[in-house]
């Protein structure tokens, strides 16, 4: 199937960058929960106003996921994989940089726009690489790992927060 290098077969390096991608975007996508309380306050905030801003993310993820799958296949699933993380990472990033709703609104929607099509993607990956009888099983731990990333949120997202400030949190 994939040539190996290292004892490390192409096939397992390319699942678990899939995998380490699942984490990285939970952590990026559950930071704002964790940074909520201390937006809202720098902010000035109502409650409805922050969850606009929960919701631009959810909004576009969902609107988005059929699209960006569409995309990878006319692109190709690494250019679609690196758009996606281009788009979510700047998301990520203007998340930090914001002074605003609008601002803030528009970041989210930016990430949730870039993250829509990884799974969409990564399963189209999975499909190519994978072994049919084990794809169900790499889907499994694909997703696990996102959950992972959800679960080890609080944790790196508080520690960022402890060490720089809830913006930093979401630059770095």
């Amino acid at each position: 199937m994939a040539a190996s290098s290292g004892g490390v077969s192409t096939t397992t390096k390319i699942f678990a960058l899939l995998c380490a991608n699942a984490i990285v975007m939970y952590i990026d996508r559950t930071n704002i929960s964790i940074t909520a309380p201390i937006i809202q306050k720098e902010l000035g905030l109502s409650n409805a106003s922050l969850g606009t801003a929960f919701s631009a993310f959810s909004i576009t993820y969902a609107c988005c996921m059929i699209v960006g799958g569409r995309l990878a296949d006319a692109i190709g699933t690494r250019l679609g994989l690196a758009l996606s993380g281009v788009l979510w990472a700047l998301g990520t990033i203007a998340t930090g940089l914001v002074g605003g709703l609008v601002a803030l609104v528009f970041a989210r929607l930016l990430v949730g726009t870039g993250e829509s099509a990884v799974y969409p993607i990564s399963s189209a990956v999975i499909s190519r690489w994978i072994k049919a009888e084990r794809r169900g099983s790499a889907q499994g731990i694909l997703h696990g790992c996102g959950r992972l990333g959800a679960a080890l949120a609080p944790g790196v997202v508080t520690a960022l927060i402890l060490l720089h400030s809830w913006r930093w949190a979401f630059i770095i």
